[in-house]
């Protein structure tokens, strides 16, 4: 699940930090934008992967950025932490399929846009990061 504010975020933050022991060093902007674009492409070849752009994210002013919920009961949040992001990953079955089940209502509401949509906003997203920086704006 993303946003489209979580995507520019992650495409603006001068400091992006991974919360794990074996990363200490933040991830720069231009291997950001490599990642970004290798999402995009696996979703084009793996069908059981899905992103999904969020008309609204229902954590209102939260700064949860991403969330990825697995069916095997390991939940992954990205959020905004002191100028830097942060994975937080957690393996416990019964948070994790509440999770599901909530997401896939918020689905049935419509507030979700399907894979195809949401493929297209994340090229639009990744093109105008990469026209912006072509126009001299983010930098390395």
């Amino acid at each position: 699940m993303f946003s489209v504010e979580g995507i520019r975020d992650y495409f603006s933050a001068e400091v992006y930090n991974e919360y794990s022991r074996y990363l200490t060093k933040s991830l720069s902007k231009a291997l950001r934008r490599e990642l970004f674009a290798k999402l995009v492409e696996m979703s084009k070849i793996r069908k059981d992967f899905v992103p999904e752009i969020m008309l609204d994210l229902p954590f209102g002013q939260s700064d949860i950025r991403v969330i990825n919920v697995w069916k095997s009961g390991i939940v992954l949040i990205i959020f905004d932490f002191d100028e830097a992001f942060r994975i937080a990953v957690m393996q416990e079955k019964t948070i994790a399929s509440s999770l599901w089940d909530y997401f896939h209502s918020l689905k049935d509401c419509g507030i979700v846009r399907d894979k195809k949509e949401s493929i297209q906003i994340m090229k639009d997203e990744l093109r105008r990061e990469i026209e912006n920086l072509n126009k001299g704006g983010q930098g390395k």
